[in-house]
């Protein structure tokens, strides 16, 4: 009895100990490896160099571990700026995908210029191995290149570097990407653009209107393959430095269905507004970029959507910072990473600020839109009289009111409530615990001389219950509680103050 490769496969015959081949697939053993360099590695060419593109799919068994390389290039003399490379003879540079699976069998999706399964050892290896691929020529879907990264162009991630691989299109891709980067890299698609009642959870709008779901894999790797579909592709770091990246790239496009021209008026839109990274610092206000874009023109009936981008809590008030809040909007304050949206049903201008950090200023201008409604015929029994007859309007039984206090509970924020401390005696807001009964409200009222919120949950979770946005000093805000339950609540601002409401 003996074994063989890396899986410990027991063969119950004597002699030479040999596994038979998988119908399909090919056996070889490798030799020393041919790039400069490496001469003391050991290699199976699978696909050898090609001026063309091979995508696919490599299943492999081997007699151990082994490492996965795929060739990008060749490189022009300025494109090695970094990454790994491989050469044959000193002069000719590839980029090189290295992979390592850290297993003696598996299955791997590439694509590249050539494919090769490799060690680091001396001693050869045997591997069996059925590779499932396409051959194709360049194209603007197949391709391989060396490119240097910029500006990421979205609104709100101006600091960070991208390369487009392939550039947005209303084709959804599909296919396989490898790549070797001068640094760790993530890999992005786009989804849309959206319509206006699509909410995704991450974020992409290159002029603030039109908008993409963005789908972010980190690997957290220089050197990889992805196998992605989407309206986009992207190499991406968070980083503000450039970064260079080689790649081969196959991929197919599949038109969406055209869905058919509509003669009815055009459904109101969502707009996308960006709070930058920095805008919490001043600065920003100079050149009209604390909100992205400063200024928004929209039409009666389109919703705006505020995305925090920056590592700071801002809000969106509308009003002025000099004449402060005029009531018709209001964000509260919204965390980094979270959005705000409104919807504006009336025309006019709407001046707004962030209350924290008040040189944070933005405008929406609403224009009117014709009416463009049809007319709808109601057919029905002809009514010979010409009396209109009557409408009976089903009158709702009155219900008789539950018995209610005199006056709302009321809960102070105390002096000195925005200064640790008042968590050690339950007082920063007084009485700490508040006990009513379903229907009744209990009132905040802001006796401290900073702003304060009455936020439900616990300071690290907001579940959205109810908040009251910043309540100035000498200010109150009000909350009718329905239903039964133990309510906990915090401000926003200052998280050691926590306060209770329980509702029988």
């Amino acid at each position: 009895m003996c074994t063989l490769n890396a899986a410990g496969t027991e063969l119950d015959y004597s002699g030479e100990c040999v596994k038979a081949l998988a119908d399909g697939w090919s056996r070889m053993t490798s030799t020393q490896h041919p790039g400069i360099g490496h001469e003391s590695h050991q290699s199976v060419t699978i696909l050898p160099l090609s001026d063309k593109v091979y995508s696919g799919t490599l299943h492999y068994s081997a007699t151990e571990p082994i490492q996965l390389i795929t060739l990008h290039g060749p490189l022009a003399d300025e494109e090695a700026k970094g990454q790994a490379t491989w050469t044959p003879d000193g002069i000719t540079k590839y980029a090189l995908t290295f992979v390592n699976p850290d297993n003696a069998q598996g299955e791997w999706k590439f694509a590249g210029n050539a494919i090769l399964v490799h060690t680091k050892k001396t001693e050869p290896f045997t591997v069996d191995y059925m590779v499932d691929y396409t051959e194709k020529e360049f194209s603007t879907l197949v391709h391989t290149g060396t490119l240097q990264s910029e500006q990421d162009p979205g609104i709100g991630h101006e600091s960070h570097q991208l390369v487009m691989i392939l550039a947005p299109s209303d084709d959804i891709y599909s296919g396989v990407i490898s790549y070797s980067a001068t640094e760790p890299i993530q890999l992005i698609t786009l989804t849309g653009p959206l319509g206006p009642t699509e909410r995704p959870v991450a974020a992409w709008t290159p002029d603030g209107q039109t908008l993409y779901a963005l789908n972010l894999f980190d690997p957290a790797n220089a050197m990889g393959s992805w196998e992605f579909s989407g309206n986009a592709l992207a190499i991406h770091t968070r980083n503000t430095t450039q970064f260079t990246v080689s790649y081969s790239v196959s991929a197919t496009a599949e038109s969406k269905m055209t869905p058919p021209v509509s003669t009815m008026p055009i459904s109101p839109s969502t707009h996308m507004i960006s709070i930058p990274q920095g805008a919490g610092s001043p600065g920003c206000e100079n050149t009209n970029e604390c909100y992205l874009p400063s200024s928004l023109e929209i039409q009666v009936g389109d919703t705006v959507l505020w995305s925090n981008d920056d590592t700071a809590a801002h809000t969106v008030s509308s009003g002025t910072p000099v004449d402060g809040m005029d009531g018709i909007f209001d964000s509260s304050l919204f965390m980094s990473g979270t959005t705000f949206e409104f919807t504006f049903d009336e025309s006019g201008e709407y001046p707004y600020f962030c209350m924290v950090h008040p040189w944070m200023t933005g405008e929406i201008i609403v224009n009117e839109i014709h009416d463009m409604s049809v007319n709808q015929i109601a057919v029905g029994e002809p009514n010979p009289s010409g009396i209109e007859p009557e409408v009976v309007v089903p009158v709702e039984p009155e219900i008789e009111p539950t018995e209610k206090r005199a006056a709302p509970v009321e809960v102070t924020m105390a002096q000195g409530a925005s200064s640790p401390g008042c968590e050690n005696t339950n007082e920063c807001y007084f009485p700490y615990q508040t006990e009513i009964y379903s229907g009744e409200p209990v009132v905040w009222i802001n006796t401290d001389s900073a702003a304060h919120t009455v936020t439900s949950g616990l300071p690290a979770l907001h579940d959205g219950l109810f908040d009251s946005g910043m309540i100035m000093p000498d200010q109150k805000w009000e909350y009718v509680f329905t239903d039964s339950g133990e309510y906990d609540y915090h401000c926003m601002l200052h998280p050691w103050m926590t306060g209770k409401v329980i509702v029988n």
